[in-house]
């Protein structure tokens, strides 16, 4: 019986090497492991409002990210073109002006006002983030603390998806650095 399932976004574990994370749809999650020791909660569901996710980011989001390079203390969270700034610790928001306007507050095209995936980078890229809405992408580098020049681009032509991929996709999963 073949089944499928939409993927919001994924939250890897801090840190380039890691290889475990939090994969999300809906409210719910579930832990991951590309490698090594077995997660105690891997493939069990939880709700992300368990895991500390206040509402209304705790479902339906259009990602999540561990902030890098001077915002290591954060985690940030998207939906609805707004996002909430946590702070990674104890998951309570940070400040009373936490949720705002994506697109202005980093520095994206004003029309951005939703997005299909939100992903950290990986890798070489580790200190980048990137938003992808419709065709394009935007890089957005965590040591500038702005977007690289030259963005947004063609998310198939620069990342080598092939069609139905290279637009509108649902969510993405960050692999392994």
């Amino acid at each position: 019986m073949a089944s499928s399932a939409r993927i919001d976004g994924s939250l890897p574990d801090p840190g380039d090497a890691s290889t475990r994370g939090l994969v999300f749809s809906g409210g719910w999650g579930v832990d991951y492991e590309f490698a090594g020791i077995p997660l105690a909660r891997a493939n069990q569901p939880h709700r992300l409002s368990n895991l500390g996710f206040p509402a209304p980011f705790d479902c339906d989001l259009e990602g999540a990210l561990r902030g890098r390079a001077n915002f290591t203390a954060f985690l940030y969270l998207f939906k609805n073109g707004h996002f909430l700034r946590l702070d990674a610790a104890t998951l309570e928001p940070d400040g009373p002006d936490a949720e705002l306007a994506t697109a202005p507050a980093w520095g994206l095209p004003s029309s951005w006002t939703s997005f299909d995936a939100v992903v950290p980078g990986r890798g070489s890229k580790i200190n980048f983030c990137y938003f992808i809405r419709g065709a394009e992408y935007v890089r957005f580098d965590w040591l500038a603390n702005a977007v690289s020049t030259g963005y947004p681009k063609s998310l198939g032509t620069e990342w080598h998806f092939a069609p139905p991929f290279a637009t509108n996709p649902d969510g993405m999963i960050a692999g392994q650095g």
